[in-house]
């Protein structure tokens, strides 16, 4: 089910069939906890979601592995059609299965007010009070952040983009932006995210 710490796609371990949300869904039982965090390309999302996991236990869904997978599953035509959000709905399918299965979620992907209710409808249906929030540390931070990342970088133009979007987003929902500019990965953590304890 995981590739390192990012969940690429739910199957079973012993058969390896695709796991779907019916399939589980009687496991969700309001008792696990559920954090979504948005933000822009470099804000940190990836790093706060594997300390979670690691410090606990939480299974973080990585919306970039998501849509890598689905990426590959359309170039070889294992999805025929790819609309708008689907990386969003497989995102949520996914998030669905590993509640299911018990578990308690950080998702990290760059979360647009389009498809946020999206996320929260599932999990209110289920007894669950998601926690929401927006990494905005200060621009500098999150290109400083970017270039610093392994593996990829998104760039200041695309960066530029989605911290407006996010920013926007975060004047809607007072209360829900974080600024990690100066802190360290544990006192974000920390501060910021008690319903862990």
């Amino acid at each position: 089910m995981e590739n390192g710490d990012k969940i690429i796609s739910p199957c079973c371990s012993v058969c390896k069939h695709t796991i779907c949300s019916q399939d589980v869904s009687a496991g969700i039982n309001g008792g696990q906890k559920v954090i979504l965090l948005s933000g822009p390309c470099g804000a940190g999302k990836s790093s706060i979601g594997r300390y979670i996991l690691q410090k606990y236990g939480y299974i973080h869904i990585d919306g970039d592995s998501v849509s890598k997978r689905v990426n590959w599953e359309i170039r070889n035509q294992r999805i025929k059609n790819r609309s708008g959000y689907l990386v969003h709905r497989e995102v949520i399918e996914t998030m669905k299965v590993v509640l299911g299965l018990g578990y308690s979620v950080i998702v990290t992907y760059i979360i647009e007010w389009e498809v946020l209710e999206d996320y929260l409808l599932p999990l209110k249906k289920s007894g669950l009070q998601p926690v929401f929030r927006i990494l905005l540390p200060e621009r500098k931070v999150c290109i400083d952040r970017d270039i610093l990342r392994k593996g990829w970088t998104a760039g200041p133009e695309f960066i530029d983009k989605w911290y407006e979007q996010q920013a926007w987003l975060g004047a809607k929902m007072p209360g829900s932006i974080i600024d990690s500019s100066n802190e360290s990965l544990e006192e974000t953590v920390d501060r910021h995210f008690p319903i862990l304890i």
